[in-house]
């Protein structure tokens, strides 16, 4: 879209105003308001700020930021989500001299994206599973409803709240494969139609304000907690993606050589992924609360493991056909909403890449409950866990080469400084569960 078609949606909206959104280190919008009429100034200029003041952005003696606009990320978000009317552009930060910002989250994905085009790929594309509750309140975990999986739609608030939702994200241009209510009391699910990785990212930031908003107007609050209660299931936020060669679905077998049909660099997509997929942990489930969602015998994966239909396994391949070459794609299933999505992608990116880049052989298949097993028994089998903890997920990302590598040096230290003032914040709370047991 180029700045004449924007003028003429503000226009043809009467919009008087525009936002500008960049994304912060954790993943949260900030926001900068522009009259219509200043459109092409900012275009041209971009969107002065103070880099100090976004969380993980810049310190504060080098501080002069600027927020460029990517004008293909135009949206118009109707008056119905419960906020008026408006436009909004997804921005990239720059220093001064024009160079990209370092801290930039959404600057890492189109990095990471353009080194995949290197490698001769030529299009990244994601389906994403948004999960997310319901609650009556924001002060206490009272979900909306009492609802379970594919609940028939009732005269409730949560149900009016999920409908209302999926038209407005309709309407934004987020394409749904499918919303529905979850196994969890309160609990749904809207499913969004694959897309291009940085839309896909852009459209998740987007999604969450909006749900929420939405929520509101109904006198409901929608959380994104992994594990908002411990009685109830997590909230996930499952990751399917392909890469794409031209027309060709780079993860399909088109050479029937193999039984699964996955190729042999979906194959070692997948070794990366799995290699990686510890270090990366911290930033797909960055919060104190993502790590009681990991659990076993919870539903979400634990092990670092891979499987043709098995959700037990942290990276399936849905079930398709081999006439469905386009449907062939891998689903990581371990991330939660917490995540901010740029990061999130780009290391699951950078880590299927890195994979293919050295060649990297899977393990064999899983096909077996790992629930079902005792811990020795998955010792003895040689299955190896994501990190139990926020507190081993700082450790492992400490110990990463390889995120150094893709992230850069001061991305990672500034992430993992916050991430060990709220492990410390956390480690110092005296929670409900001590206060009944112990006192």
């Amino acid at each position: 879209m180029d700045r004449q078609d924007i003028k003429q949606a503000l226009s043809d909206h009467g919009l008087r105003s525009i936002q500008f959104w960049l994304i912060d280190l954790f993943g949260t919008p900030r926001v900068s308001h522009v009259p219509a009429s200043g459109l092409d100034r900012i275009i041209e200029n971009g969107v002065p700020l103070d880099g100090s003041s976004v969380t993980g952005m810049a310190r504060v003696e080098r501080s002069d930021m600027t927020a460029i606009p990517d004008l293909d990320s135009f949206r118009l978000v109707p008056g119905t989500a419960g906020i008026p009317a408006s436009a909004i552009l997804f921005c990239d930060v720059h220093r001064p001299d024009g160079t990209g910002q370092a801290m930039d989250s959404r600057a890492f994905l189109r990095r990471t994206l353009e080194k995949a085009w290197g490698m001769g790929f030529t299009r990244f594309d994601l389906l994403t599973e948004l999960e997310y509750y319901y609650f009556k309140d924001c002060t206490a975990a009272i979900p909306a409803d009492q609802g379970g999986y594919f609940e028939a739609p009732r005269a409730d608030a949560s149900t009016r709240a999920l409908m209302d939702t999926a038209e407005v994200l309709e309407d934004v241009g987020m394409g749904i494969r499918v919303f529905h209510h979850e196994g969890g009391p309160g609990q749904h699910e809207i499913e969004f139609l694959l897309a291009d990785a940085l839309r896909q990212s852009d459209s998740l930031v987007l999604a969450k304000v909006l749900v929420d908003t939405v929520a509101q107007k109904h006198g409901l609050h929608a959380s994104f907690m992994p594990k908002p209660m411990g009685d109830l299931i997590g909230s996930g936020l499952h990751v399917h993606q392909i890469l794409w060669k031209g027309e060709e679905n780079a993860f399909f077998d088109y050479g029937r050589t193999t039984r699964n049909l996955i190729s042999e660099t979906g194959m070692q997509y997948v070794a990366g992924l799995l290699d990686h997929a510890q270090e990366i942990t911290l930033f797909t489930n960055p919060t104190v609360n993502s790590y009681k969602r990991l659990v076993p015998g919870h539903e979400a994966p634990t092990f670092l493991t891979w499987g043709i239909q098995n959700r037990l396994a942290l990276i399936r391949v849905p079930a398709f056909t081999p006439d469905q070459p386009k449907r062939c794609r891998l689903e990581y299933r371990a991330a939660d909403p917490m995540a901010n999505p740029h990061l999130m992608m780009g290391l699951q990116l950078a880590s299927g890449l890195d994979g293919i880049e050295r060649g990297l052989t899977a393990p064999p298949e899983l096909k077996e409950n790992t629930d079902l097993l005792t811990p020795e028994e998955r010792e003895a089998k040689g299955y190896r866990c994501l990190p139990e903890d926020m507190e081993a997920a700082i450790h492992i990302v400490e110990e990463s080469s390889f995120l150094r590598e893709v992230l850069g040096e001061d991305l990672v230290a500034k992430y993992v400084a916050i991430k060990k003032e709220e492990w410390a914040s956390f480690r110092q709370h005296v929670t409900d569960w001590e206060i009944q047991k112990y006192i």
